[in-house]
Parts: C-alpha cells; sequence; structure tokens
C-alpha cells in the first residue's frame, strides 16, 4: 500500500536547531524512523514530497534504507495542499495513507489504518486524537455513524465540539480525485487552509469521510523542546538494556529505564537516572548525573556536570557546569562550567513550559563559565566568549565578546 510522506524541509520554528527531520532519536534520524514504522506496518510504496533544500538528504536515506519511493519536490510554499498539487496525478491512482514526517504514534495505529485502507468503503478517513486537555488544532465533529461532519479549527478552549482532535493521518481511496478537488479550491482564494476546506468540500459534495479515534501516544516536533518529548517517547517504547561491550564503572549507578549503547563509558560514581539513553562510543565521565536526558553517539559529558531532562546531539561536548531542560545540536563544544537557568524568578512560563534551559545550535563553542537565561536560542555556528551571561537570542554565525578584561 502506498504512503505519502509530506516531509518539508527548513522549519523556522525549530530554530537553532537543523532541520528536524534528521534530528537523531536513538542514533536514527526522525525521517529513518517514519519510514520503517510505516514499513513494518505493511506499507511498501512510498512518495515523499520535500523541498528543494533537502532533496539530496533524502535521496541519500532512501537509498541506504533501499526502500521504492518516488522523491517528489514541492514547487511552492503553502502548506498540506501544496505538497499535494506537487505529486504527479499518475502517482496518485491508487488507496493511499497521507501522513506527516514528523508526527509519532504508536505501531498498533499504523497496523489499523493498513487494515482500514485494504477495505476502505468510504470516500477517506481521518483519525481524530483523544485529547484530555486543550490543544489549539482542528476539532472533529462526528455523526452518529462516525463520519466527519465538520472540522473546527482552532476553537476557544471552552468552546471545543469534541474531544477528537484532526491528526495527519488521512486515507484517500482515490487521492487523485481529492487532488483535483484541492485544484478547484485553490484556482478560486488565497488561503493557507485549502487542504481543510478540501476536507469540508468534499462532505458538501456528499462524499463520506470516516473518523477513527485514536486514544494513544502521539508526538508532533514543532519547536525545539517537542524534540526531547518525542526522544522520551521512543525510549519509553523500546526495551531497556544495556550493550555487553559498553564499559560500566563497579561504583556507577543506573536506575529506572536506561538504554546504553555500544563501547559508551560510563565512569567512577557517574549516575544515571531513566528514562534515558547513552549513545554508543558516548563517555559520560566522572561523578556525572544524567537525570531523564538523551545523549546520542559519540559524546562527552565531562567530570561533574549534572544532565537534567535534556537531548544532546552526536559529537557534543560539556566539560562540568549544569545543562537542565536544554536541546543541544550536534558537535557543540561546552566548556568547563556552563550553567542554564531553567526556571524564571518570578514562575511564569517559558513558551508554555514550567522549565526551559538554553537551545543551541550545530557547531556552536561556548567558553569557560558562560551562562545563559531561560529559553534563549543561540544559533549554529556561534561562538560565545568566558564568561558572558546570555540574556537573549544569538543569531547563527555570532561571535559574543567576553565582559571580562583580559591582561
Amino acid at each position: 500500500m502506498l504512503a505519502i510522506v509530506l516531509v518539508g524541509g527548513e522549519s523556522s520554528r525549530m530554530k537553532p536547531i537543523s532541520n528536524k527531520n534528521f534530528i537523531k532519536f536513538q542514533s536514527k534520524e526522525l525521517l529513518q524512523h517514519r519510514l520503517e514504522a510505516l514499513q513494518e506496518a505493511g506499507f511498501d510504496r512510498f512518495i515523499l514530497v520535500v523541498s528543494d533544500s533537502i532533496k539530496d538528504q533524502v535521496a541519500t536515506l532512501v537509498n541506504k534504507l533501499q526502500i521504492p519511493a518516488h522523491i517528489v519536490v514541492q514547487a511552492q510554499k503553502g502548506g498540506m495542499s501544496e505538497a499535494i498539487l506537487s505529486i504527479p496525478s499518475e502517482l496518485l491512482n491508487e488507496p493511499a495513507l497521507v501522513v506527516s514526517a514528523n508526527d509519532s504514534v504508536e505501531p498498533f495505529l499504523l497496523q489499523e489504518l493498513k487494515i482500514q485502507g485494504g477495505k476502505l468503503d468510504h470516500d477517506a478517513l481521518i483519525v481524530g486524537k483523544q485529547m484530555q486537555e486543550y490543544f489549539p488544532g482542528g476539532y472533529l465533529t462526528v455523526n452518529d455513524d462516525q463520519t466527519l461532519a465538520n472540522i473546527v479549527e482552532k476553537p476557544e478552549p471552552q468552546n471545543t465540539p469534541s474531544d477528537l482532535v484532526n491528526i495527519v493521518y488521512h486515507m484517500f481511496r482515490k487521492p487523485d480525485q481529492f487532488q483535483d478537488l484541492i485544484k478547484q479550491i485553490k484556482s478560486g482564494i488565497e488561503s493557507d487552509d485549502v487542504y481543510e476546506r478540501a476536507l469540508a468540500e468534499l462532505i458538501k459534495s456528499g462524499g463520506q469521510i470516516k473518523v477513527h479515534p485514536y486514544k494513544g501516544q502521539w508526538q508532533a516536533v514543532k519547536y525545539p523542546w517537542h524534540a526531547y518529548d518525542k526522544f522520551k517517547m521512543y525510549v519509553e517504547n523500546s526495551q531497556a538494556k544495556i550493550d555487553p561491550s559498553a564499559d560500566i564503572h563497579p561504583t556507577a549507578v543506573i536506575e529506572g529505564h536506561v538504554i546504553i549503547e555500544a563501547n559508551a563509558k560510563i565512569d567512577a560514581n557517574a549516575v544515571i537516572k531513566g528514562p534515558a539513553f547513552i549513545g554508543a562510543n558516548t563517555i559520560v565521565g566522572v561523578g556525572s548525573l544524567i537525570n531523564q536526558s538523551f545523549i546520542e553517539h559519540d559524546c562527552v559529558i565531562g567530570f561533574n556536570t549534572e544532565v537534567s531532562r535534556s537531548l544532546i546531539q552526536e559529537y557534543s561536548t560539556t566539560h562540568g557546569g549544569f545543562l537542565g531542560d536544554s536541546i543541544i545540536g550536534r558537535n557543540v563544544w561546552l566548556a568547563h562550567g556552563v550553567v542554564t537557568a531553567n526556571m524564571r524568578l518570578d514562575k511564569q512560563a517559558i513558551q508554555d513550559r514550567a522549565k526551559l534551559g538554553v537551545m543551541i545550535g550545530d557547531n556552536a563553542v561556548i567558553g569557560i563559565g558562560v551562562t545563559f537565561m531561560p529559553g534563549v536560542k543561540i544559533g549554529a555556528e556561534s561562538t560565545i566568549m568566558p564568561h558572558s551571561v546570555i540574556k537573549s537570542d544569538i543569531e547563527p554565525g555570532s561571535t559574543i565578546k567576553s565582559p571580562i578584561n583580559y591582561i
């Protein structure tokens, strides 16, 4: 069965972290996780809609995985409708599942959708995620026969028509006809919700859309801190294990749900509290604390460092200090004594979170004794000189001079 994966391209909301499709989770890029999960559920043909900026990276991954896939470059910006319009119509002549590349669910949902797709007698099927708390998305109203009545986009919290939120798991019996519908609507308006309008028009014209309720886990990646939430979901749904080749000092303490990969080294008196992930070849130094954090492969967590509720991508290094509720990109150098503040003194929320530290882009260099105020973003390739206190965002490629007078 065919799966259409809307990969997209650069996401400004993810800055300063690099393209979210290639963030690593348990040593696999996010897009690889996505494609393998679809394959395991029985989807065996793929259309990947990508931006021109990442088409080569996607092609490299497709070749590595040896999957049958058409890579389609999205011609214009404009969300899901433009992504569907970019696909040659001759590729849309069979039932297909449309999914976002970065929305993760539990495997059973994909298996259910594969089965439903083989016997779909409605024009389309969409998944409604049952939410316990308000979510700023499209809410579904459902008829008695479990068909879709309407989608209410981002209602006020007190006016939600149901507990079902539309997530991008949409099955179409005739996707070429849905593409035609998008074309008709697109020709008459300038709007960023053409795809949703096409769903509504399908209903108005007599079509039927089945709603498939889903109660399981769901995690999208829209902002940098969501990467931590997604990594946590992956780890908690994987078996805890310590690779036999890992070097664990007898005085190290490992508690809870922890994954330690090949040739990692956990030094004397280090403490790791799960859920936690330590990638291959990573070193956790003497007396360090890894608390509910996820450290990718080939990192060094130096002597007496605390890393709490944070995500560190591959080839990054720390040398003592405190990282709390932070997201660190690839090949980042953190010198001795770097500290993150992760809570406001007035206890106000930071990006809707009670605690949020620093977000640092790839290849940044952070000097001795630098302090970050809550929620700041440090652009890729930046250099921050020793003993700086950073309270606002730093653009990529910047050099921040030290406030210290050198002698």
